[in-house]
């Protein structure tokens, strides 16, 4: 599945401190998975609302020795799944 963001929000009213931005997502295409399935094929958009966690660290990003390292940041979020009627 593929899409694109059409709407993010970094409202502190809604997302918390060191949150992720909540996004809605438009799907723009999708296969099957690896092993044949679609369940998700007829999703058109996916929202992820209530996050906690996940902003990318404030350090150790900041040199040109830094480049191409890794942090896994852990978060938490509800995903929505719509589709058309």
């Amino acid at each position: 599945m593929w899409a694109k963001a059409n709407a993010t929000s970094l409202d502190p009213a809604f997302v918390k401190d060191g949150a992720i931005p909540w996004v809605l997502l438009e799907v723009v295409g999708n296969a099957a998975g690896p092993t044949g399935g679609n369940s998700l094929g007829a999703t058109t958009f996916i929202h992820r609302l209530n996050t906690v966690g996940g902003a990318a660290p404030t350090t150790d990003c900041d040199n040109p020795a830094d480049l191409g390292r890794k942090a896994f940041v852990s978060y938490k979020a509800d995903y929505f799944f719509y589709k058309k009627n």
